[in-house]
């Protein structure tokens, strides 16, 4: 529907195709006969189930509507548009009441699911998900809603993902190299106007005043981007993740772990949940790291998280080792959201606002037993 060279940009090759989750499913009054046709020959060639997506957005990117699931034995009679709205539902809170995608959907998402420390930190995160978005995003693959920030922070590890491995080439990018790059990113990302010139005035302020700090620890051993897979959890689910920057030295057998991070700074050592999520994210690589073939010998040496956003260079790395109590905490979690799984259950969290201290406080009732 509508998918045009505008909304689906032009892709580099070997890049992954992105749904324009930007583009609402609204057309213009002359095309409106040509989609519908569209949309009758997609319908007409279903057969076993059919299942519409819908994103719309208003002008700041917030959600309008939720995403839907039409159940194809019902949709008998697509002319009656009455008929229509009434069996395209919400996906429903617990998933495993419809048996027959219990049976042909479900188990293949399960099967699927590994545990990185986005998505289980997802589960606890009562503000922005929660344990039915932890469902739909995590298990069953619906498309995230397009957020401006989260593509410019995606163009900002590119971009610095690229730099190292050029260094590790022998290639040492300057300050203009970076922010010359930067700009072609932002270009081959979709991005309104009006967030075009803001965030690609602000990456160029955080790039100007991180360089410093970037150059200075550059190792031609560094990875960039490292992917690795584990089984952390003993539920039988693989574990994945993604470091951004890791720097081993093989002779002291030791490594120092950076991650990147584009919002606003928050305190490592604090009692927030967004400082408990940080923490856990490191201490989820440690324990990775520990199974990693090639590095699980070493020590971590330094773990740290770099705010891009900061003002001033005295706060952008903020460090944090993690110890053996976050370790028991990380374990704890993973397996209660895992039987949660196991289960097909949600945990009851209408005692808990919808708040970042709502969100703690959810922790600290699983962490005490009490769900």
């Amino acid at each position: 529907m509508e998918a045009t060279e505008k909304a689906w940009l032009k892709l580099k090759k070997m890049s992954k195709l992105r749904f324009p989750s930007h583009k609402p499913l609204s057309t213009e009054p002359d095309n409106l006969d040509d989609c519908l046709k569209i949309l009758y020959v997609a319908y007409s060639r279903a057969k076993s189930g059919l299942y519409l997506y819908a994103s719309q957005l208003d002008n700041n990117a917030k959600r309008q509507v939720p995403l839907a699931q039409v159940d194809f034995q019902q949709l008998n009679d697509f002319s009656d548009t009455e008929h229509f709205e009434a069996v395209v539902d919400p996906l429903p809170l617990l998933l495993g009441t419809n048996e027959r995608l219990e049976r042909e959907v479900i188990e293949s998402f399960v099967a699927k699911f590994r545990f990185s420390p986005s998505s289980l930190l997802s589960f606890f995160d009562l503000q922005y998900a929660g344990p039915e978005e932890f469902w739909k995003q995590k298990i069953c693959g619906y498309q995230s809603l397009y957020n401006p920030k989260s593509e410019f922070g995606r163009v900002i590890h590119l971009v610095l993902e690229e730099a190292l491995k050029a260094f590790s080439k022998g290639s040492k990018w300057t300050l203009a190299k970076l922010i010359q790059e930067f700009e072609i990113h932002m270009l081959n990302f979709y991005f309104p106007q009006d967030h075009r010139v803001e965030l690609n005035a602000l990456g160029i302020k955080m790039l100007t005043i991180y360089y410093p700090i970037f150059e200075k620890n550059l190792n031609k051993y560094d990875l960039a981007e490292m992917k690795m897979f584990s089984d952390l959890n003993l539920n039988g689910f693989a574990s994945a993740g993604v470091i951004d920057r890791l720097s081993p030295n093989y002779q002291t057998k030791t490594y120092r772990l950076v991650d990147y991070k584009t919002g606003t700074p928050v305190k490592i050592e604090g009692n927030t949940f967004k400082a408990f999520k940080h923490r856990m994210q490191l201490t989820f690589y440690k324990e990775m790291l520990l199974q990693h073939a090639k590095f699980q010998s070493f020590k971590m040496e330094s773990a740290e998280f770099h705010f891009l956003k900061s003002k001033s260079l005295d706060c952008i790395v903020q460090a944090y080792l993690p110890e053996e109590s976050d370790k028991d905490v990380l374990y704890k979690l993973m397996d209660f959201v895992a039987k949660q799984i196991q289960n097909r259950d949600l945990a009851d969290i209408n005692n808990f606002p919808k708040t970042d201290a709502g969100s703690m406080k959810f922790v600290d009732a699983v962490l005490n037993d009490e769900l």
